[in-house]
């Protein structure tokens, strides 16, 4: 067959091809606004406000903070946080990983203060 001569679409196999990628994209919308947002700060640590320190992977770290409502952070070493200090209060730390929970830390601002 020339390419002039393949057959047209039907109106029915173009509406479940519309309505497949429509579900596809409604499927990643979902997924990813449920998904919580996690900011990575490396060489940095906001120092104290330690919920305890729990041993893990990364992917078992954020399930931990994810388990307790007021944990809003973590370093890779484990700490969890209760709280996040505003960025002039953070320790610079080279071998510190820190992951804030973006849903429940406010954006910082330019001066590195929680955006209340």
């Amino acid at each position: 067959m020339v390419e002039s001569e393949k057959p047209a679409m039907s109106l029915g196999t173009k509406i479940l091809l519309a309505v497949a990628v429509l579900a596809i994209l409604y499927f990643v919308l979902q997924h990813s606004a449920s998904s919580p947002k996690w900011r990575v700060i490396n060489g940095y640590d906001s120092r104290y406000n330690d919920i305890g320190k729990f041993e893990g992977t990364i992917d078992e770290l954020k399930a931990k903070c994810l388990s307790l409502p007021n944990c809003k952070g973590f370093t890779h070493t484990g700490w969890l946080k209760n709280a996040i200090r505003p960025k002039n209060e953070w320790n610079a730390n080279a071998s510190v990983t820190l992951r804030i929970h973006s849903d429940r830390v406010p954006a910082l601002n330019s001066e590195g203060v929680p955006e209340l």
